[in-house]
């Protein structure tokens, strides 16, 4: 088996094992070979010798003609925005906030508007008189009437009545119109025709005519909807009836 370069380069650099040297002295091709790296190590080991000046100025100027010859792209400053785009920048930039906010103040002072014309509204129909006749037909109380509340019991619901009643004219009935003629009271202290029902129920259990009805008023009586009629019959104390609102049953029955 022949050696390879390298093992023939180490035996040119003193490098010897014994199995090259054996093995060169009866191979030439390996002497060959072994002659031809010692003259390759010989020509690398040789100085260069300088070159001709003649030759090294024709070098430099080639190289030089070449570079000259490559254009060369000058660097572009970069360009700079004008002042006037920054104000209309922030100009946009005002109108983007603006807008949303003027938007809700003012869906804001709709709304707030809208708001105070319906109470107006509502007081404005609040403020109109119903028609009597209409209302007690329907079974609420008619234009004028008051409202007590919600009495706790009889007694103190007599005593609201007593209230209601003091300084109010005493009703006269047709046939005492003649003999004395009362003082005519304000549209506003007259009572309300009730409903024909339930003043029916009220003037059955009060045991005096319908044409003495002297008061009413609608309340609350044991949590049930109810309205109240206090006959004033000649010569007798007055009689309060309280009878269920919405059927005219008569719940209690008292003198005031």
């Amino acid at each position: 088996m022949h050696p390879d370069d390298e093992a023939l380069s180490g035996h040119l650099d003193g490098e010897n094992d014994g199995t090259t040297a054996a093995h060169l002295a009866s191979c030439p091709a390996c002497r060959s070979r072994l002659a031809d790296l010692a003259a390759v190590a010989a020509a690398v080991g040789q100085p260069v010798p300088p070159a001709d000046p003649s030759v090294r100025q024709a070098a430099v100027a080639a190289a030089l003609s070449t570079a000259l010859a490559i254009p060369v792209t000058p660097r572009r400053r970069p360009s700079r925005v004008p002042t006037w785009a920054f104000a209309a920048a922030a100009l946009v930039l005002a109108v983007a906030v603006a807008v949303p906010l003027l938007g809700h103040i003012g869906g804001r002072s709709s709304r707030t508007s809208s708001s105070a014309r319906s109470a107006a509204d509502r007081s404005a129909v609040t403020a109109v008189p119903s028609d009597s006749s209409a209302g007690l037909a329907a079974g609420g109380p008619a234009a004028g009437t008051a409202d007590l509340g919600s009495p706790a019991d009889q007694e103190a619901l007599r005593n609201t009545l007593a209230q209601a009643l003091a300084g109010r004219p005493q009703f006269v009935t047709p046939s005492d119109a003649g003999a004395a003629a009362p003082k005519t009271a304000a549209p506003s202290a007259q009572p309300a025709t009730p409903a024909p029902d339930c003043l029916s129920a009220a003037v059955a259990a009060a045991g005096a005519p319908g044409d003495t009805l002297g008061y009413e008023a609608t309340l609350r009586w044991q949590d049930q909807p109810a309205r109240v009629f206090v006959f004033q019959p000649a010569g007798r104390s007055a009689v309060a009836v309280v009878v269920g609102q919405a059927d005219c049953q008569v719940l209690v029955t008292f003198n005031v």
